[in-house]
C-alpha cells in the first residue's frame, strides 16, 4: 500500500517542483541581461580602490633582530691551587661546573619591551632627538611588534608613517634590552661576590684556628721550623760523630806507646767525653724538646699540622682572587645579548598595498553589481503586474535620478521586445 504522501508527491507536476538550477539560471540571465551595469559597477570600484590605495598615507617599516645567549651561571666552586690536594679528578669536576648555564629568557624581553616605562623612555627620546614633537607612550607600543622562539631569537618590528622614527624607536629599544641584559649580569655577579664574602671570612676564621694549632704545638714542643732544626740538629749529628770516630783512633794509637796516667791519654780522653756528652744532648734533643726517637710523629704531626695550614691560606687566597674578578665583571657586564641585525631607515614604503585596495575594492563592486543586477532582475518581474506596476513607478519617483529612469525605460522595453522575439 502506497504511503498518502507520497501520492501527494507524486500527484505534484515536475515543473512545479522547486529546481535550485533554475534559480542559478535566472541569476545568470540576469547578469548576462545587466552585464553593462555591472560592468560600470566595476569599474567604478576599480577605479576607486586605486585611487584610495594611492591617496593613503604611505607607512614604513623598521626591524632588528638579536639572539638571547644562555647566561653564565655564576658558582662559588673555586680552584684551589695547592699542589699537595690537587687532582685531576678536582680540575675535571671544576671544570664540569664551570659550564653550568641558564637557559635565555625571551618573555622577560618581551615583557620589557611592551612595558609603560620603557615605552616612555623610548618616547621622551624621541622628542629629544627632534623626531617627533609630542608622542604618546601608547602610540610607541601600538605600533610595535615582537616575535620571539624558544631558542631565544626575537625580531622587533616598528610600522609608522615616519621612517627615521621607525628605524629610531626600534634601535632605542634594542638599546634598552641590552642595558637590561647588562644589568641583570651585574645583580647576578654581585650577589654571588656577597656570598664569596662570606664564605671568606669563614676561611679566614679557620685559616686563623688552624694557624694557632700549629703555634700551640710549636711552643709545646719549643720548635720554630721542624724541617730547619731537624737539618741543623742532622748536621752537627754528623760532625759530633766523625769527631768521635776520629777521637777514638787517635786513642787508640796513643795507648800502644803510652799508659792511662799519661797527659796526652788523659786530655783525649777528657775531649772524647764531652764529644760524646753533646751526642747524646744532641740525640736527645733532636727537635726542641723531642728526642731523635720521637722526631718522626713530631715530622707527621708537623706536616700535617702545617699542609692544614697552607691549605687554609691557598682557599683564602683563591675566593679572594675570585672576588675580585666577580668585581671587575660587575664593573663591566657583558650582558647575553647578541645583535644580528640593526634597525636602518627604510628608503622603500612597507604600505599600503594598491594591489590588494584594487582587489577589495573589485570584491565589494562586484557583490554591490551582482545585487543591483540581482534587484534589476526582480524589479523587471514585477512590472510585468498590472498591480504592483504603480507602486513600482510610485517608488521611482521618490528616488533621486527619476527622470534617467524613465528615459532607460524605452531601452528596456525594446530589449525585452527582442528577447520575446
Amino acid at each position: 500500500m502506497t504511503p498518502p504522501h507520497a501520492t501527494r508527491a507524486a500527484e505534484v507536476p515536475a515543473a512545479a517542483r522547486p529546481d535550485w538550477r533554475s534559480d542559478v539560471l535566472d541569476v545568470l540571465c540576469a547578469i548576462v541581461r545587466h552585464r553593462l551595469i555591472i560592468a560600470g559597477v566595476l569599474v567604478v570600484a576599480a577605479v576607486g580602490g586605486l585611487t584610495a590605495g594611492y591617496l593613503s598615507e604611505p607607512f614604513y617599516r623598521a626591524s632588528a633582530t638579536f639572539v638571547l645567549l644562555p647566561r653564565e651561571k655564576p658558582v662559588l666552586d673555586v680552584a684551589v691551587q695547592s699542589a699537595s690536594i690537587e687532582t685531576s679528578d678536582d680540575a675535571a669536576k671544576r671544570s664540569d661546573a664551570a659550564t653550568l648555564t641558564l637557559p635565555p629568557n625571551p618573555e622577560l624581553y618581551t615583557s620589557l619591551i611592551r612595558s609603560a616605562s620603557v615605552a616612555e623612555r623610548v618616547a621622551a627620546a624621541c622628542v629629544n632627538q627632534g623626531l617627533s614633537e609630542a608622542i604618546d607612550p601608547s602610540e610607541i607600543r601600538d605600533m610595535l611588534k615582537v616575535e620571539a622562539t624558544e631558542a631565544g631569537v626575537i625580531k622587533l618590528t616598528a610600522q609608522t608613517e615616519d621612517a627615521e622614527l621607525a628605524a629610531f624607536v626600534v634601535n632605542t629599544l634594542v638599546a634598552e634590552c641590552e642595558d637590561a641584559s647588562k644589568l641583570i649580569e651585574r645583580q647576578l655577579i654581585l650577589q654571588q661576590a656577597g656570598y664569596l664574602e662570606s664564605a671568606i671570612e669563614v676561611a679566614e676564621q679557620r685559616l686563623t684556628t688552624a694557624q694557632q694549632r700549629l703555634a700551640r704545638y710549636a711552643e709545646r714542643h719549643g720548635i720554630g721550623n721542624v724541617r730547619d732544626a731537624a737539618a741543623r740538629s742532622s748536621a752537627l749529628l754528623k760532625t759530633l760523630s766523625d769527631t768521635e770516630a776520629s777521637l777514638s783512633r787517635e786513642l787508640d794509637r796513643l795507648m800502644v806507646s803510652r799508659t792511662e796516667v799519661s797527659p796526652d791519654v788523659r786530655a783525649l780522653r777528657a775531649e772524647l767525653r764531652q764529644v760524646r756528652f753533646d751526642l747524646s744532648r744532641t740525640r736527645s734533643a733532636y727537635v726542641g724538646t723531642v728526642s731523635e726517637n720521637d722526631y718522626a710523629e713530631l715530622a707527621s704531626t708537623w706536616s700535617s699540622l702545617e699542609q692544614d695550614v697552607r691549605l687554609r691560606q691557598d682557599m683564602v687566597m683563591s675566593m679572594r682572587a675570585r672576588h675580585d674578578v666577580f668585581k671587575i665583571r660587575a664593573d663591566q657586564p657583558a650582558g647575553n645579548l647578541a645583535l644580528i641585525r640593526p634597525a636602518s631607515v627604510p628608503s622603500v614604503p612597507a604600505g599600503p598595498s594598491k594591489r590588494r585596495f584594487l582587489v577589495l575594492a573589485c570584491l565589494a563592486g562586484g557583490l554591490l553589481a551582482l545585487a543591483a543586477a540581482v534587484g534589476a532582475e526582480q524589479l523587471r518581474g514585477m512590472r510585468k503586474d498590472k498591480a504592483n506596476r504603480s507602486k513600482i513607478d510610485e517608488l521611482l519617483n521618490m528616488l533621486p535620478g527619476a527622470d534617467a529612469v524613465r528615459r532607460m525605460q524605452p531601452t528596456v522595453r525594446r530589449s525585452n521586445k527582442r528577447e520575446v522575439v
